[in-house]
């Protein structure tokens, strides 16, 4: 019988599973690339189901973590591929190193499986590794190789956050004797004048920039927040190798699997939300989180974005 650990790892996976799901549907029609990243996402949960749902004890269990690390190089493939086509480019690109490199990576996941070279327990093969720790290495490799390639894309969603604009920007204050004085920037003794007609078109100017400057903290907050869970993520599947190394494990251990369960769902949830955020419309967005949740539950139907013609 399964353990209450392991049980909840089992639903928190599942609930990854519906989670990237209606995002992909609820959210991302309108965008095939990261459709597809969301639906991979799904599919990468879904094969971790086994695992915690009583199938570790059949065959190699840690197989599945191989796999599912090649689909995490690839979920980062796509959103370099789409981070790379959302700059303006006139030409857009068709293939990211990426995706050359998951397809190497697919090598090494068929290593392990060449006759004679590794062998059950470690002992009869050319390379003196079992079967479990080769799986163990190649899982936990290509797992950080995704999480890379997954922070890289995402930090190309947040763009330059233009701080040059507020350090020069001259801020009047008022010291403790009442006298005014320019500081910040390049403590300008001179601002902009007034009484023209110049100096309400640069206000509405400055106030579009500090507009679309949150917008890009706001990213970038998020972006930090992601790849926090990603190192913390990759971090303890590091230590589950180093502590599983000698034997594979009947049952994972209570604190690795609810360890596993948070990071599953913080990751999802973070990054889906982003997604979601990021290809919804002005009208959408200023509608706030309670709309965002009826889109998501299809009570609501999200705008479509208006595609220019060919």
């Amino acid at each position: 019988m399964l353990s209450q650990h392991m049980i909840f790892a089992w639903y928190a996976t599942l609930i990854c599973v519906i989670f990237s799901a209606w995002i992909a549907a609820a959210f991302l029609r309108d965008e095939p690339i990261l459709f597809t990243v969301m639906a991979l996402l799904a599919f990468t949960w879904v094969l971790l189901l086994p695992y915690y749902g009583g199938a570790r004890n059949e065959g190699r269990p840690e197989l599945v973590e191989v796999y599912t690390g090649f689909l995490t190089v690839y979920v980062g493939a796509l959103l370099t591929l789409y981070a790379a086509n959302s700059q303006g480019q006139k030409r857009p690109q068709a293939v990211v190193e990426w995706q050359y490199a998951a397809l190497g990576f697919l090598l090494i996941v068929a290593v392990p499986s060449a006759p004679g070279l590794l062998s059950p327990d470690g002992s009869g093969g050319f390379v003196k590794l079992s079967w479990h720790q080769a799986d163990l290495l190649i899982g936990v490799g290509l797992g950080i190789a995704g999480f890379v390639a997954i922070v890289r894309a995402m930090k190309k969603f947040c763009g330059d956050v233009e701080v040059r604009m507020l350090l020069k920007t001259p801020v009047e204050e008022t010291d403790r004797d009442g006298n005014k004085r320019m500081t910040r920037g390049q403590r300008n003794e001179e601002g902009t004048r007034q009484g023209g007609a110049i100096p309400p078109l640069i206000a509405k100017n400055n106030l579009a920039k500090y507009k679309r400057l949150a917008e890009q903290v706001s990213k970038l907050k998020a972006y930090v927040i992601l790849a926090t869970i990603l190192f913390l993520y990759a971090l303890i599947g590091v230590i589950w190798t180093i502590y599983s190394w000698r034997e594979s494990k009947a049952e994972m251990e209570s604190s690795f699997a609810y360890f596993f369960a948070a990071m599953k769902l913080a990751y999802t949830l973070t990054l889906g939300a982003i997604l979601a955020y990021h290809t919804m419309t002005p009208g959408d967005k200023r509608q706030g989180p309670w709309h965002w949740i009826l889109i998501l539950f299809a009570v609501r139907q999200a705008e479509r974005k208006k595609r220019s013609k060919q």
